[in-house]
């Protein structure tokens, strides 16, 4: 190929790649990329988000929970919290565990710097029924040569 044909076609490109420029720079131009404060200091923490609203338990069973702040123009921010709960135990890092009481348990993280908090409600798996199979059995009287008797079952409930 001769020179002035590949230079032709190099100009050809360039001029090309040329139109596009403002083209991208435009669309760059239009995009929204402010940046935004990871501390929520610009834009403070408005809500507290703890993760799972709602979890059931076995008594004693651990679980942790997981929490992130929501500013007021909606962006998710870590946050520092101080745990607590109406029932079981609770570690400085949102770990919890069940204890055996009946009561429903309510975790709440705390804002370190501020009164706004979040909220997840803990329901424990209770003991619901007792069935002993089978209904029915014969047994013998402790103590006694008297004939054998039927006892039946029984369904105890908690």
């Amino acid at each position: 190929m001769p020179f002035t044909f590949k230079l032709s076609k190099r100009l050809a490109l360039i001029k090309a790649a040329s139109l596009l420029l403002p083209v991208a720079a435009l669309v760059i131009a239009s995009c929204d990329i402010r940046p935004r404060s990871s501390t929520g200091v610009d834009n403070p923490v408005a809500q507290i988000v703890v993760y799972p609203d709602t979890l059931t338990l076995d008594p004693q069973q651990s679980f942790q929970f997981r929490v992130f702040g929501r500013t007021q123009v909606g962006d998710s921010v870590p946050v520092s919290v101080r745990w607590e709960t109406s029932a079981g135990t609770i570690s400085a890092f949102g770990v919890y565990t069940a204890d055996t009481s009946a009561a429903d348990a309510v975790v709440t993280a705390t804002f370190s710097s501020a009164t706004v908090t979040g909220t997840s409600k803990v329901r424990k798996r209770r003991f619901v029924k007792l069935v002993i199979n089978p209904k029915n059995t014969t047994l013998p009287s402790v103590g006694s040569s008297s004939s054998p008797r039927t006892h039946s079952g029984t369904l105890a409930t908690a």
